[in-house]
């Protein structure tokens, strides 16, 4: 501050004096610290200003506008840095002003684009958003609009990447939008940020992100933005009813799996034990044909044993049987041997009668006698008699 202050004291130094303005007014930290003193700043800014420094000019501007509102000091100051010095803060200024009103004869539109088109020719990236926003409104071109927001995009305006991405909106172009979104607010725009916060929230012109959309509306609020602020207590409200439900949902397919589990278990049990039994049933089976096939075995071996055993036995009485009826036969023959014996004797003898026949033939004598003597004496009741 020394070398400066004796620069500008001894040599009348413009830049100088222009420099210690600026510290005056920015002030410097420490070790070197230097405090704020607008009134100080002003001196050398006047004394610089005096000299046709152009930057002086449109820093007093500045501070008769910001810190006294002297808005027709501060637009003769830019005039001054802008016709005389072709500043193109002292240009964008003036658009400003004359944009708003803030001159003679009100609003005057030509005159305020006029005055960004010169700054934003400058490089000047505030005249060029300014500009390109401007042009959008009636009987302005879209197409100069579009190239002179580009050309403060790419000079880092946040506002321009801002307004681009309300133009891409515009056109449908949701993935473009978003890529300006993005751009902006990595240089800490506010209503970019917002914008691209509802954007990860609705996945629309990007992959849906609920968590990344929370962080982005807490940096909005942060910065004051109430509406943030409301849209986040929402959200994270809605967060919580959706982890509640989600807690829910997870407890009850938990319990279904449980009881699944519990399901399959029983059923594995269930059928485990029917296998079991399968099996039980299966080996008894087994068994019981086993020990039928034994059997059979045994009948079939004590069958033929019996069967021979029979039909020894058949034999044995059919032999018998035989033996009995040649017995038979002999005894037959014998006994028709003795009656033809008999037969042969009688012939050779006469026989008497028996005294059964004679009885028989004394009775049938007997009878007819009395059938005779019956039939006279009938014939005597009737008068004759007839000798028979």
């Amino acid at each position: 501050i020394q070398t400066l202050r004796q620069l500008a004291q001894d040599f009348g130094h413009l830049e100088a004096s222009y420099s210690l303005g600026v510290i005056y007014e920015c002030g410097l930290p420490a070790p070197g610290f230097v405090q704020i003193d607008i009134q100080e700043a002003m001196g050398w800014f006047e004394i610089a200003a005096g000299g046709s420094h152009c930057g002086a000019q449109y820093r007093l501007g500045n501070v008769n506008m910001s810190t006294f509102a002297d808005t027709e000091e501060a637009r003769r100051l830019f005039h001054l840095a802008s016709d005389g010095g072709n500043h193109p803060g002292a240009m964008f200024a003036l658009g400003v002003m004359y944009e708003k009103g803030d001159c003679e004869g009100g609003v005057d539109e030509n005159r305020s684009k006029e005055y960004y088109r010169m700054a934003a020719k400058l490089g000047n990236a505030k005249a060029a958003t300014n500009l390109g926003v401007a042009l959008r409104g009636e009987g302005g071109s879209k197409t100069e609009s579009n190239m002179w927001l580009e050309t403060a995009g790419k000079l880092g305006s946040p506002e321009a990447l801002f307004n681009l991405s309300l133009v891409a909106l515009a056109s449908f172009d949701n993935a473009g939008s978003v890529k300006y979104l993005e751009l902006a607010a990595t240089s800490g725009h506010i209503p970019a940020t917002y914008n691209l916060a509802h954007a990860k929230l609705n996945g629309v012109g990007t992959a849906k992100d609920v968590q990344g959309a929370g962080e982005l509306l807490g940096l909005c609020a942060d910065a004051g933005d109430l509406k943030a602020n409301s849209d986040l207590r929402k959200l994270r409200k809605k967060q919580r009813i959706v982890r509640a439900l989600k807690e829910r949902d997870e407890k009850e397919k938990e319990r279904k799996e449980e009881e699944g589990g519990q399901e399959k278990l029983t059923k594995l049990i269930e059928e485990e034990a029917i296998i079991k039994e399968e099996e039980e049933e299966r080996g008894v089976r087994e068994e019981v044909e086993r020990r039928i096939l034994e059997m059979e075995e045994l009948n079939k071996e004590k069958g033929r044993a019996a069967a021979q055993e029979a039909m020894e036995k058949v034999e044995r009485d059919l032999y018998a049987r035989e033996e009995q009826e040649k017995e038979k036969d002999k005894e037959k023959e014998k006994e028709r041997e003795r009656e033809r014996e008999k037969e042969r004797k009688k012939a050779q003898k006469p026989q008497k009668p028996s005294q059964t026949a004679i009885e028989r033939v004394k009775a049938a004598a007997a009878k007819q006698r009395e059938k005779i003597r019956l039939e006279k004496l009938e014939t005597e009741k009737s008068g004759g008699w007839v000798d028979r």
